[in-house]
């Protein structure tokens, strides 16, 4: 079976949103899986296309966006679940697929093949609400652009200004659907600190893109007399809201390990390694660690 999504066909997609379709049939044809959370976002949906202002008028730290999303599907379908579990399987074939595109354009992995949107949709069916329209759902599309923007930049050769303000805008984006999404500046400024010579003055740039968007809603805020709403129920939530956990310890656990056993078995082809190799050159006692991609005919370096 895996040697059918191994063969570089972009029909090989069609194959897995089908699979996602038949494995999700439970949830879709059923009302009796709807969460807490999800009720909770068909209420927000209903307010904000009342008229009511999130934050000042409704008191929830959903993010804005994903808020107009909800506040959409209310005007068009009312509280239909299956148009919510839908819209959220659309959301996540689409981030699926873009993810093997990212995978595929930057040669990811040793062969050009579907294997990684495939085992993506079976570690999302693997937990209940994974599939859910949350605010995550959604701002990972934004996480992914930014991902795939971040690869073009350090593969460029003409590194432009413009390109780390998009990067922080799509970050900046995404963590206006779901506020934790910031802390991928952190992973994007290590990969640049990593893999490119950039300026100091350009992290400025990446930081103003991602501060941007949230300017611009607290603009709107500020302009209806209601900023400290904005800031004290969305910003400040991170800190004074306890989270809500649907999962034990263990079984965060358990879902790490899961996931640490299939990177292992996937490691001797697929992955990086750090690996020592030896170069020749003036002083044959030279060694050097470098960050390569593991290969069985790496070896013939150190002969």
């Amino acid at each position: 079976m895996l040697s059918y999504f191994r063969i570089n066909d972009p029909y090989r997609l069609i194959i897995i949103f089908i699979a996602l379709i038949l494995l999700r049939l439970p949830f879709l044809t059923s009302t009796d899986w709807i969460t807490v959370q999800e009720l909770k976002w068909m209420v927000v949906g209903e307010k904000v296309n009342d008229g009511a202002l999130l934050y000042s008028e409704l008191w929830d730290n959903s993010g804005l966006p994903a808020a107009w999303v909800y506040a959409f599907i209310d005007l068009v379908a009312g509280r239909s679940v299956l148009v919510y579990q839908i819209v959220a399987l659309l959301i996540f074939f689409l981030q699926v697929g873009f993810f093997n595109f990212i995978a595929l354009k930057h040669k990811m992995y040793h062969e050009n093949n579907y294997l990684p949107a495939l085992f993506c949709g079976i570690l999302a069916l693997s937990l209940f609400n994974i599939l859910s329209l949350s605010p995550a759902l959604m701002g990972l599309t934004f996480i992914l652009f930014s991902i795939n923007s971040l690869l073009n930049y350090i593969a460029s050769r003409n590194k432009l200004d413009g390109s780390l303000i998009n990067i922080g805008i799509q970050i900046g984006i995404a963590s206006l659907f779901y506020l934790p999404y910031f802390l991928f500046l952190l992973v994007h400024v290590a990969a640049l600190l990593f893999f490119t010579s950039t300026q100091q003055r350009r992290y400025l740039l990446l930081l103003y893109g991602i501060t941007f968007p949230s300017i611009l809603i607290g603009l709107y805020y500020a302009w209806h007399g209601h900023l400290t709403d904005f800031l004290n129920n969305y910003f400040l939530s991170l800190f004074t809201i306890e989270p809500e956990g649907f999962m034990g310890l263990g079984q965060i656990f358990k879902l790490l390990g899961l996931t640490i056993t299939l990177f292992l078995l996937a490691s001797p082809k697929n992955t990086f390694f750090f690996r020592i190799q030896c170069f020749s050159g003036k002083n044959p006692e030279n060694y050097v660690f470098v960050f390569s991609r593991f290969r069985p005919d790496n070896d013939a370096l150190c002969k």
